[in-house]
């Protein structure tokens, strides 16, 4: 089965005042279909530079060089016409921040009509149906009457599944997610995972994950990808990343994230008694007997 992405020998560069500074330094990568690619590292390392390069969504201030591969169509020069094309169909995108994402002025089931509107004829009745059904699969309760609702209108969480909704809308064979879940508390990420996992399983959509929470890519990639100072310096299976990481940056930020967990009760039985005792370990050590 062919790629859905082959990144090639990537490097972006921006200009500024400065003088030039690369992002993104010989970074190659390929996804298949339905897989979970998680891009990792700390900020200013690139990877949402790599993941954003694939939309062709960088400033003008940017050069890239190299190849990105979008079923076989180059990204690197393409016009925006053509990216525009692009956008929506064969690829979408989940930002970070959610409020950001949607336009406080419009309700959200134009702004979703909006994507089917720019890529096809479609009538106002038949986009609404389908802004009704998208937002129904995203788990948004009530979306006949919520559809003509406001962002301001919204939780925080169900604000992502809007924008999750939007992105899912033309059924793209890929989702660029950045960061979905940094603005949201810790159930609601959760919940957020779960509809990724979903988009992935249901929909078919590869999925590339912009992160630095190693336990949300524990808990959702197929593959990671480790990048520092613009540099791809591992990639592996996550089961394998997390057995035997190689490279010392990955093993630091593994480290940190064991190190972060918080300590949960768990129950033993007694050897003479047959009582329980309570023993205190760290969700990093739960975590690890369960893989």
């Amino acid at each position: 089965m062919s790629n859905i992405v082959e990144i090639k020998n990537l490097e972006v560069t921006f200009a500024t005042d400065g003088g030039d500074v690369k992002a993104v330094d010989n970074v190659s990568l390929t996804l298949a279909p339905g897989e979970v690619l998680a891009i990792v590292g700390e900020s200013g390392s690139g990877k949402s530079v790599t993941a954003k390069s694939v939309l062709g969504l960088l400033p003008e201030t940017a050069v890239s060089r190299g190849a990105i591969l979008l079923n076989g169509k180059d990204v690197i020069g393409m016009s925006g016409k053509r990216l525009r094309e692009l956008r929506g169909v064969d690829v979408a995108m989940v930002f970070q921040e959610p409020s950001l994402a949607l336009n406080p002025v419009f309700t959200v089931g134009w702004q979703i009509a909006e994507g089917l509107r720019a890529h096809g004829k479609v009538s106002k009745k038949q986009a609404r149906v389908k802004a009704i059904d998208i937002l129904r699969r995203v788990g948004i309760p009530e979306p006949e009457r919520r559809v003509d609702y406001y962002p301001h209108q919204f939780s925080g969480g169900q604000k992502q599944r809007v924008v999750i909704a939007m992105a899912l809308v033309l059924e793209p064979e890929l989702i660029v997610a950045d960061e979905p879940t940094t603005a949201l508390d810790v159930t609601v990420q959760a919940e957020i995972l779960d509809l990724l996992r979903r988009c992935r399983d249901e929909f078919g959509a590869a999925i590339i994950l912009i992160t630095h929470n190693m336990g949300i890519v524990a808990d959702l990639s197929d593959r990671v990808a480790v990048m520092y100072q613009g540099k791809l310096v591992e990639e592996a299976p996550a089961q394998e990343l997390f057995d035997s990481a190689k490279h010392p940056y990955t093993q630091k930020l593994l480290v940190l994230f064991l190190a972060s967990a918080p300590v949960l009760p768990e129950l033993r039985r007694g050897s003479s008694t047959g009582r329980r005792r309570v023993e205190t370990i760290t969700l990093s050590q739960w975590w690890l007997r369960t893989i």
